[in-house]
């Protein structure tokens, strides 16, 4: 095959260069210590820095200690694999620390071994996930606060779930109650009761004020239903 033309080398060189400048997400070139070797622009951008600046730095001097200490680890983890993806974090100049998925994978130029990782910033993705926990947090909260029982069932009956603060207020041993039917775990009239507002339920959205009587460690025990249609 025939040498190719410096002209169209440098041209490709070119198509190369720009190809890596054009990707959004941030790329670095490392070598086997770990140190910066090339950075694209949206690295660069993103941390406020210049390329020329960078050039030479240990990754781990743009991440927080806490991630700086878990690097290595991750730099042998791609000698042995030679592809990972693990969440860490970059500090930028200004100090603001954000969130990045990274995807390293080994690579071989010239004979010599380097690492390429590309950048992924979830910094939207980890607020959102933070806003979900906290809400799940506050959801929790309220549920633990209402000193009524609890129930998610299904249209034929079936029990999925439960809150009780007082578990001698249910009608069966708290093990025996999820994957059991209504008609399974009250008495007859009681379990009737109960479909008969399910089936309300379902069809106006919700119902109240149906009655039961249970009898509880030898006592009458009466309960007024409240039952919704969960939303989807």
């Amino acid at each position: 095959m025939g040498k190719e033309d410096p002209s169209t080398l440098s041209a490709l060189e070119e198509i190369s260069r720009n190809l890596f400048d054009s990707l959004q997400d941030g790329l670095v070139v490392l070598d086997t210590a770990g140190c910066l070797l090339n950075a694209n622009a949206a690295f660069c951008r993103r941390l406020g820095y210049v390329r020329e600046e960078l050039l030479g730095l240990p990754l781990t001097a743009l991440q927080p200690p806490d991630e700086a200490g878990n690097f290595p680890a991750r730099l042998r983890q791609v000698s042995t694999t030679e592809f990972v993806i693990f969440e860490s974090a970059n500090k930028r100049k200004d100090g603001w620390v954000a969130p990045v998925e990274i995807s390293a994978r080994a690579i071989e130029l010239g004979g010599a071994r380097y690492i390429l990782c590309a950048m992924r910033d979830i910094s939207r993705h980890k607020k959102t996930e933070r806003r979900l926990k906290e809400a799940q947090e506050r959801m929790n909260a309220v549920l633990e606060a209402i000193p009524d029982l609890l129930f998610e069932v299904g249209l034929d009956g079936r029990y999925y779930d439960f809150r009780a603060r007082n578990e001698k207020l249910l009608a069966a041993p708290a093990d025996h109650i999820i994957g059991r039917l209504i008609t399974d775990v009250l008495p007859t009239d009681a379990a009737r009761v109960c479909m008969d507002a399910l089936r309300l339920a379902d069809r106006d959205g919700h119902t109240s004020g149906q009655q039961i009587m249970l009898e509880l460690d030898s006592r009458q025990r009466w309960f007024e239903l409240s039952i919704a249609r969960k939303q989807e």
